[in-house]
C-alpha cells in the first residue's frame, strides 16, 4: 500500500512529482535480473508457482507483467492462475479487512472463488506481493485446506540467486555458481 501511495497519492497531494521515480521492489528485482546484476537459476525452484495479482498492484498500480518476468526466471514451473492480471480475483482481504477479527467469516466466504482459483492450478507455492493478501491467502489456505506456501516474491528470488564466489566466512549462508550449488540453508 505504501508503493501506491507513494508513487500516485502523495503527489497528488503535495502538487507536484518527486526528484525521483517510485518503483517497486518488483520492478527492481526485474531490471536487476534483466541487467545481470542479480544472478538467478531458472530451476532453483521445481515446485509448481502461481502468483495472485492484488487488487492494489495490478489493477490500481498497473504492476503486471513485472512479476511475472521475476517468477518466470527463478521458477521452473510458472502457472497463472485464470482469470488474471487486470482481471484477477480479489482473495477478500482487501482494504485492511484481514486486520479486523470481526469480519473473517465474510473474508473467508469471500476468499472462496480465489482459494477454487488455487486448487485449480495445483501450484504448491502462491506467491503474493501485498502482505494483507498473504495473510488472507493463509487464512483461506487453512480453512479450505490447500495446503500450499504462500511467500513474497523476494523469498523466492533469494532462494534462487546465485553468487559468483563465496564471501569469506559466509561460505554455509549463500547460494554459488558452479558445481556444487546448492541450497545451503532453507
Amino acid at each position: 500500500h505504501a508503493y501506491a501511495s507513494y508513487r500516485w497519492d502523495v503527489p497528488n497531494w503535495f502538487a507536484g512529482q518527486f526528484d525521483f521515480k517510485v518503483r517497486s521492489l518488483i520492478e527492481v528485482l526485474g531490471d536487476y535480473i534483466r541487467e545481470g546484476k542479480i544472478k538467478v537459476d531458472p530451476t532453483a525452484i521445481p515446485e509448481g508457482v502461481t502468483y495472485h495479482d492484488s487488487c492494489n498492484l495490478a489493477r490500481n498500480g498497473g504492476l503486471i507483467e513485472e512479476p511475472r518476468y521475476v517468477l518466470k526466471n527463478v521458477a521452473q514451473d510458472f502457472r497463472e492462475m485464470t482469470p488474471n492480471k487486470d482481471e484477477a480475483i480479489c482473495c477478500g482481504g482487501g482494504g485492511g479487512l484481514v486486520a479486523l477479527a470481526e469480519y473473517a467469516e465474510r473474508r473467508i466466504a469471500a476468499g472462496k472463488p480465489k482459494a477454487d482459483q488455487i486448487k485449480q492450478t495445483g501450484a504448491k507455492v502462491v506467491v503474493a506481493a501485498c502482505e494483507n493478501c498473504r495473510l488472507q491467502i493463509g487464512d483461506i489456505n487453512e480453512h479450505y485446506n490447500l495446503n500450499v506456501k504462500i511467500t513474497a516474491i523476494t523469498d523466492l528470488v533469494v532462494r534462487a540467486m546465485r553468487l559468483p564466489k563465496p564471501l569469506p566466512g559466509h561460505e554455509a549462508e549463500y547460494l554459488f555458481e558452479g558445481e556444487g550449488a546448492a541450497i545451503a540453508r532453507e
